[in-house]
Order: structure tokens, then sequence, then C-alpha cells
């Protein structure tokens, strides 16, 4: 059996550009784009999702918990922070992790994750987390690119990258309430890190 190639595909512009490099290295025929909705996202994301996997020619498989941020919130009686982000967990990683045990072979799968160089300090806790599944971060690998070199090549490629970081925000799969919610809070747009 072929190896099934599974990109955390989370709309921002380290996962487009570790789906990239998957793409170039092992063609389309087996990649799974694997999407986690927190009911919360800015709309453009899920715009650059459908744009972008579209031109890519895979379409997203979408996975959810259902609930919202706030919801978890109220049924963890807890509220999720920079620190302690029941959401993340939650919304984004057991459903994701619930596709992959249903449908990925540890055997002949290989998850991506689009963290890059600069984060590579969590790489560990990432793999721990997917044992047994193999795990790879193609943008932790030379040719390193900055930020700045992933946001222009959607651009070169005829596609508009999400619209927030045009608006200076340097990871955009937070919840666009969340920025608004501080600016409101704070008089600046700084980030309000929940999930």
């Amino acid at each position: 059996m072929s190896t099934l190639h599974v990109v955390q595909y989370s709309g921002g512009i380290g996962s487009w550009a570790a789906t990239q490099r998957v793409v170039a290295t092992h063609g389309t025929t087996n990649l799974v784009l694997l999407a986690a909705d927190t009911r919360v996202e800015d709309p453009d994301l899920w715009r650059f999702v459908r744009d972008s996997t579209v031109h890519i020619g895979v379409a997203p498989t979408v996975v959810a918990d259902g609930r919202t941020p706030f919801e978890v919130f109220r049924d963890q009686r807890f509220l999720g922070n920079s620190r302690l982000a029941p959401c993340s967990s939650l919304l984004k990683q057991r459903p994701a992790r619930a596709w992959v045990d249903a449908h990925a072979d540890p055997a002949d799968t290989v998850l991506y994750v689009g963290i890059d160089w600069s984060e590579t300090h969590r790489i560990p806790a990432i793999e721990r987390g997917w044992a047994p599944w193999t795990v790879r971060f193609p943008m932790a690998d030379e040719p390193y690119l900055s930020k700045q070199d992933m946001l222009d090549a959607p651009r070169a490629a005829g596609l508009d990258p999400p619209r927030l970081y045009g608006l200076g925000f340097s990871h955009i799969f937070l919840a666009w309430w969340s920025c608004l919610d501080n600016l409101h809070r704070t008089g600046t747009a700084g980030l309000l890190r929940c999930c």
C-alpha cells in the first residue's frame, strides 16, 4: 500500500508552505489536508483554505467537535489563556486525532505539521502527542524560509494569503474575536491567545 500523507492544514501560511513541500516530494495522490474547525475562525481563513486547496487539487477534510471555544470554557468551567488552552486540545487535536485513528494506519502514514525552524522547541511534544505515527515538519528543514518568504509564495501562485497576516498577526488560526476583543480592551490589535 502507498504511504498516506496527512497535513495538519490549519489555513495558516506554515501549513500551506509545508503542503507545498509535501506535494513537491510526494504528489497529491495520497494527500489529505486535515483541517479542524473551531467555529470561530476569521471567515477569510476559510476563504484561503478553499482557494488554496482548489489550487492544490485536494479538497480539505474538515473535522470538528461542534463547539466554540466559549462553549468549551463553559463546559470545562475554565477560561482558556495563553498558558492553558483547553479549546486547542478539545476543538483541534481531539477531532484530528479521531480522524487519524479511524483512517490512517501508523505503519503507512506520515503526518505533517507546519511549524517552522523558529519553533523547533515544539517538535518533541508534538511527536509524543502523535505517537505511534511518524510526524515530519517540512518548514523546520532547509531551505529555511521567513514568514515573509512564506507569504510571498502564495501571492506568486496567484493566491491571496489570509487577511489577518496583513493586519500584523503572526498566527491567524486564532479566533478573530480574540483580536477584536483585545483591540476593544487595550486600544491595540495585540493577540489574546486562547486556541
